[in-house]
């Protein structure tokens, strides 16, 4: 077996390196995990890897390591690999450790695989540990997954933990770093989901391509500006505000039409249990109403009536 366990004092550990699959500032857990250790023992053991009799590199487990000598848990039982382990199978045993975890964020999915490309071959990792990651072993792959930590620190904190969502993240790369910044603040201000950043950034960015502005100018125009500083509005409220305002901007023509359809479904004055929706975007002039009735006894006692009305000619 590649892999033993066993006590190793804490004076043989290494930490100098790091290879933290998200070196950046995460102590959410850490109180947590520390009141685990001292009730319950260190139930998942750091990994290291063996460089001489006495010394030993950290792999995984910095904070069980940091914990550990807080609470004077000395020596420490932990996952061992021996010193002629080959490169490729000491990251694969470092991948499923951090999966065994929990999933990979897409963060962390980049540095791991910056990680892997310090100490080997490209043709290597695309092979071999790409599959493990879930993805296609093609070099693109990479080269995608890569363009992540051109974020800054804290936007790769906000992706790493689901806050922005992945697809957004490779669409804010595409923008200036300050119309970025702007609207990763609008996303967590407004509480806003993926599909709601994707919509958000897709109507400013075609809007500032059309006027030939920036996203902060749009942003801070007048009518915008005050939605997003109303004093009595909640985010929920800002946030309707501002789609419907940009979503005018970016398509008159079509947010015209949206409102005299609204109004005339308001006149109508249709059941609660009936909705009147048009096609997508108007594309043609066809409309669909939907009826819920509240059981099929109901649907039997209406649907002679209905039948009758529908095929009267």
């Amino acid at each position: 077996m590649p892999i033993s366990t066993r006590p190793i004092p804490l004076c043989s550990i290494d930490t100098t390196e790091n290879w933290s699959l998200f070196p950046l500032p995460d102590d959410d857990s850490t109180d947590q995990l520390r009141l685990s250790i001292e009730q319950m023992g260190m139930l998942s053991p750091p990994l290291l890897h063996k460089i001489e009799d006495d010394c030993f590199r950290l792999l995984h487990g910095r904070r069980r390591i940091h914990i550990a000598e807080k609470i004077g848990l000395d020596p420490l039982v932990c996952h061992v690999l021996p010193s002629s382990i080959e490169t490729p199978l000491l990251f694969q045993i470092l991948l499923s450790q951090h999966q065994f975890e929990s999933p990979l964020s897409p963060i962390e999915k980049a540095y791991f695989l910056r990680l892997c490309l310090q100490q080997m071959k490209k043709e290597v990792v695309i092979t071999t540990l790409l599959p493990m990651l879930g993805q296609r072993p093609k070099k693109n792959n990479i080269s995608k997954l890569l363009q992540l930590l051109d974020l800054e620190k804290e936007l790769q904190h906000l992706v790493h933990k689901q806050v922005i969502g992945e697809k957004t993240a490779y669409a804010l790369l595409r923008i200036d770093r300050d119309d970025r910044m702007l609207l990763c603040n609008l996303f967590v201000t407004l509480r806003l989901g993926q599909g709601k950043q994707q919509r958000l950034l897709t109507l400013c960015t075609d809007i500032c391509r059309r006027r030939n502005i920036g996203i902060e100018t749009l942003l801070t125009d007048s009518s915008l500006g005050t939605i997003l500083h109303h004093p009595e509005m909640n985010n929920p409220q800002k946030g309707a505000r501002l789609f419907s305002v940009l979503q005018q901007l970016h398509s008159p023509g079509l947010h015209e039409v949206r409102m005299e359809f609204q109004e005339m479904v308001r006149e109508l004055g249709l059941p609660q249990n009936c909705v009147l929706e048009h096609s997508p975007f108007f594309e043609s002039d066809q409309l669909r109403l939907l009826i819920t009735f509240k059981n099929g006894v109901e649907f039997e006692q209406k649907w002679k009536e209905l039948k009758k009305l529908l095929t009267d000619k």
